[in-house]
């Protein structure tokens, strides 16, 4: 049974990748567009690897890499070019990441900014030198030409890659804790290596906290009138780092005619969640003790510990804290 799950993410994901170019690219774009499809369908995992490379880089050789990166695929954001330099900005899909057969789950958007420059009339990729993006294919294809003679760590390599190729076929296919239309890819290039807090992230307790008020509905996102002008606007809890050193910030995004406008509210650590309450009058702890809200409001709550209330007074945003 794995292995047909196997199967089928492998071609999920195969199908995603692009397709090489045959001649030396002209453009920043498409010099960095060649570089990630190699990394993607090859992978720079070894020295031999390397060495298929086309001469997109201005660097002869990279370190032994002792961590690859699992993605899905990849997409290109935008691009910057003056006269003999360029930036090329790349959102990677991120599956997870592999230290030798240790394998680890953890789905997110990388955004990197690729630095190029003009030598000799060609294009190349100058900075950042990191560690190979590969899809999951490709590092299981590597795992199993180059490891035959070690087979008790191949085989362990290769279950916990399978593993985590079941866990991303198995993913539902309609997630709650998902980004509006065009939202995803703003959040990636100002907040990177961010996601939303899902009821996932909450220990038991505080999940069962807000599912008593709020049901199943994601603790990372709420779509909230805040301004009063009827534009599309959400307020969001993005998480990022681990365990003891994570850290939440709260963002409110509105959609304009020409893109989102995104504010940073609050930055803390742990794992708090947002909601949206109606307009009304709201007495806190803090300065000022009470606001009279014409629009309805934004509370990112930390349970057991604090509560704040957020509030636009149509020329600032104010808020008080309504549990301590």
């Amino acid at each position: 049974m794995l292995g047909q799950w196997v199967v089928r993410v492998l071609l999920v994901l195969t199908a995603a990748l692009p397709q090489n170019s045959e001649k030396y690219p002209t453009t920043p774009m498409e010099v960095v567009r060649l570089y990630c499809d190699f990394d993607l369908k090859t992978g720079r995992i070894s020295t031999a690897n390397f060495a298929k490379l086309p001469p997109l880089v201005t660097w002869e050789e990279e370190p032994g890499w002792d961590t690859v990166i699992i993605v899905s695929s990849f997409k290109i954001l935008s691009a910057k070019q003056s006269q003999d330099s360029a930036v090329v900005t790349v959102k990677w899909d991120v599956l997870g990441h592999a230290e030798g057969e240790n394998v680890t789950k953890g789905q997110k958007s990388e955004v990197i900014d690729y630095q190029l420059k003009l030598a000799k009339g060609l294009w190349k990729i100058d900075a950042p030198v990191i560690p190979p993006h590969v899809s999951l294919p490709t590092l299981r294809a590597f795992v199993l030409s180059q490891f035959q003679r070690e087979p008790k760590r191949q085989a362990l390599w290769i279950g916990s890659l399978d593993v985590l190729a079941k866990a991303v076929i198995s993913a539902p296919t309609s997630d709650q804790c998902s980004f509006p239309t065009g939202l995803s890819d703003e959040i990636s290039r100002k907040y990177p290596s961010t996601r939303l807090i899902r009821l996932t992230d909450l220990d038991e307790y505080d999940r069962k906290l807000f599912r008593k008020d709020h049901g199943n509905r994601c603790p990372g996102i709420v779509r909230v009138n805040f301004y009063g002008d009827g534009k599309p606007t959400w307020a969001l809890v993005l998480i990022s780092g681990e365990s003891s050193k994570q850290k939440a910030e709260l963002v409110v995004a509105r959609q304009l005619t020409d893109g989102w406008e995104t504010r940073l509210l609050e930055t803390t650590d742990g794992t708090p969640v947002v909601w949206r309450e109606g307009p009304g009058k709201y007495e806190g702890m803090s300065e000022p003790n009470v606001i009279q809200a014409k629009n309805p409001v934004i509370v990112f709550c930390g349970y057991g510990s604090w509560a704040i209330l957020y509030a636009w007074t149509d020329k600032e945003i104010v808020k008080t804290w309504i549990s301590d």
